[in-house]
């Protein structure tokens, strides 16, 4: 299975243990602490590398990104996190894409004053239907078939491979 990941690093070349307070979203305290739950009470680890089946899209930050794409063997699988779950836990308000595409589309009829607001309302529905009361106890996902699947894989992959880096330019000066 084709799997992607963005780091602040090249991981192809690293070999060491990952650090937890060098972290992509080390300075995102809400997003910090989240991991750092799911870590100690959730996957009992902090040693996973955070994947996606879709390619992330290549912005260029202040620092440089490395995008991997990883030849993923379900072995080296530690969790499966729902990411419309996940998404909420650390204070993103967000529904699947083919969701909020379906809710844009019908709000089209609308007038276009009234079209932001229609959306909101369709949004603020979704969540109130889907999102599960307590989303700690509903975050991993049993498999990969549930919408938004967030793939932590174990590190150092035993099974995977990194086949492609792309490398995405910073923009230089304090990081």
């Amino acid at each position: 299975m084709q799997l992607f990941n963005q780091y602040s690093f090249d991981l192809s070349g690293f070999r060491g243990r990952l650090k937890r307070d060098l972290g992509t979203y080390k300075q995102h305290e809400q997003i910090a602490k989240a991991q750092a739950r799911l870590y100690d009470e959730v996957i009992h680890t902090d040693q996973v590398v955070w994947c996606s089946l879709e390619k992330p899209e290549s912005v260029t930050l202040q620092q440089p990104q490395f995008i991997h794409t990883i030849e993923a063997d379900k072995r080296d699988i530690a969790a499966i996190l729902y990411g419309f779950v996940w998404e909420h836990i650390i204070g993103r308000k967000c529904v699947p894409p083919e969701e909020h595409e379906r809710m844009r589309n019908s709000c089209c009829a609308n007038e276009p004053g009234s079209r932001h607001q229609a959306l909101e309302d369709l949004v603020n529905q979704y969540i109130a239907k889907h999102l599960p009361r307590d989303p700690w106890s509903n975050v991993l996902a049993p498999g990969l078939t549930c919408r938004m699947p967030q793939i932590l894989l174990g590190w150092p992959f035993q099974h995977s491979r990194i086949v492609q880096v792309k490398t995405i330019p910073g923009l230089g000066g304090p990081g």
